[in-house]
């Protein structure tokens, strides 16, 4: 027995630590207290409903008990039962006991940090019992006896800040007195008895105006500290909206130096273009240049848009001069000194064949090119036409 009821208590402990889901609020020990008052009838368990009359009794009921976790309470209940009018259990008796009170319905959906409106609990106590009988009995004195008390309550919170809880409460107590001259105590339904209650049960407040029931705890606030931050993070936002401010004076200005660059491009471009018609008036022009590769006098594949662009112009100005110019070779060359020499040779064949101008019309020269630095210039020819428009005459 000892050890099924110490099996029992356990499971309930870790059932109960098992519910608890958020930390809760550190309970005093004057907080989460209440009281219930219940009034009801009992029955013996195997006595016909037919002699419900005859074997029913009032009881009522005083407990007191502290709510230690959400699921999980323990108290001290004490019943008292009026005289039944069948010989063996005539006299009138208290049953007295620590109980222990499971709440099912916080262990299966949690808390949430106030009762539910509808909660089921259930219940244990081990209890002493005794039994009136009078003082003036000498043959049949009062008894003590042990009893073990089981119940559930079907409860219901009301009231502002769920100060009132109305439950029903059903519960089966038996008497584990050994009758018959047993030496060991048992459980025996003929020596149980069902009964019925209704109970009122009112929370307390805490000192200090503490909350009634279980609270999560709140994190601890430290003014110092979020005073720190919240100057830390306006200074923040205050150099932030400077710098916003600093970014957009910035753009500001770009935006009215590229408008000032984009007019100064369009009036050079206008500039540009009235230099060019004016000196179109006077002169048509034509520049390129071939490069060879490094010691080779022929024209590669590649150059070869840079003849037909000579043989483009001169169909537009049939009337232009054409000149080659090579750069000498570089001081210390060996074998480069005929190497400007053959590449405008090459060149003037090249237009020749593309334009079909006799070679005696194209000018050649070895001299240095303008424009070009000492490295680049060994390894190009500059192929430059002119025309001359001054001798053109408008006159119709």
């Amino acid at each position: 027995m000892k050890r099924t009821l110490s099996i029992f208590l356990f499971l309930l402990c870790a059932l109960s630590a098992y519910s608890e889901e958020l930390p809760l609020q550190r309970s005093r020990f004057t907080d989460n207290w209440s009281i219930t008052l219940s009034a009801g009838a009992y029955h013996p368990m195997l006595y016909p409903m037919k002699y419900l009359a005859d074997c029913s009794g009032w009881m009522g009921s005083i407990e007191l008990r502290k709510q230690l976790m959400p699921a999980l309470a323990l108290g001290v209940e004490a019943d008292g039962y009026m005289r039944l009018h069948r010989e063996e259990r005539k006299d009138p008796r208290t049953v007295i006991g620590p109980a222990m009170y499971l709440n099912i319905t916080r262990l299966i959906k949690g808390y949430g940090g106030h009762p539910d409106f509808f909660e089921v609990e259930v219940m244990l106590m081990p209890a002493w019992g005794h039994l009136y009988r009078g003082t003036n009995s000498y043959f049949f004195p009062d008894e003590n006896y042990f009893a073990v008390k089981f119940g559930a309550d079907f409860r219901f919170a009301l009231g502002k800040d769920d100060a009132w809880t109305l439950g029903i409460r059903p519960a089966m107590v038996y008497d584990l007195s050994v009758p018959h001259g047993n030496q060991y105590e048992s459980f025996d339904i003929n020596h149980a008895d069902l009964q019925l209650t209704v109970g009122a049960t009112y929370h307390f407040r805490g000192l200090k105006k503490r909350p009634r029931h279980l609270a999560f705890a709140r994190p601890q606030v430290d003014t110092e500290e979020i005073n720190r931050l919240n100057d830390i993070v306006n200074y923040l936002r205050s150099d932030v909206r400077l710098r916003d401010e600093a970014i957009a004076a910035a753009r500001s200005e770009a935006d009215s130096i590229a408008a000032l660059k984009a007019e100064a491009e369009q009036r050079l471009a206008e500039v540009e273009k009235q230099k060019s018609e004016t000196l179109n008036k006077l002169t048509a022009q034509y520049e390129t240049y071939i490069i060879f590769p490094e010691r080779k006098s022929a024209i590669s594949q590649q150059q070869m848009p840079m003849i037909e662009g000579v043989d483009a112009f001169l169909k537009a100005h049939p009337k232009s001069k054409v000149s080659l110019q090579a750069a000498p070779p570089a001081e210390g060359g060996k074998g480069d000194a005929d190497l400007p020499a053959q590449r405008l040779e090459s060149v003037a064949r090249a237009i020749s064949v593309k334009t079909g101008l006799e070679l005696d019309a194209i000018a050649t020269e070895v001299k240095p090119i303008e424009g070009l630095t000492a490295t680049h210039a060994p390894n190009v020819v500059k192929i430059i036409i002119v025309e001359r428009k001054t001798t053109r005459s408008k006159r119709r």
